[in-house]
């Protein structure tokens, strides 16, 4: 989604959770952060202009990963140090 894109070219979190990127340190793809990851599957299938997304379990197997909601949260500090993201 178009929103997510720009948002991740700002060092920003995403809404939607499309979009996903190379972590170096994590040396893995990785969902790239989330504004609130605890409702995403809410925040997806509310989406009006697309008529609602795709569960993210599995928006995420597109690109081979598993959505982890656990792993994500542990892995987050990791992430939010190494793609610079401001809130």
């Amino acid at each position: 989604m178009f929103m997510d894109r720009i948002l991740m070219f700002q060092n920003k979190k995403q809404i939607y959770g499309t979009q996903v990127k190379y972590s170096k340190k994590l040396k893995k793809q990785v969902v790239f952060p989330l504004q609130n990851a605890d409702a995403i599957d809410s925040i997806r299938k509310s989406n009006d202009k697309q008529k609602g997304l795709i569960p993210m379990s599995e928006y995420v197997k597109i690109f081979k990963l598993n959505w982890d909601l656990i792993e994500y949260q542990k892995e987050l500090p990791i992430l939010l140090e190494e793609f610079k993201i401001s809130d």
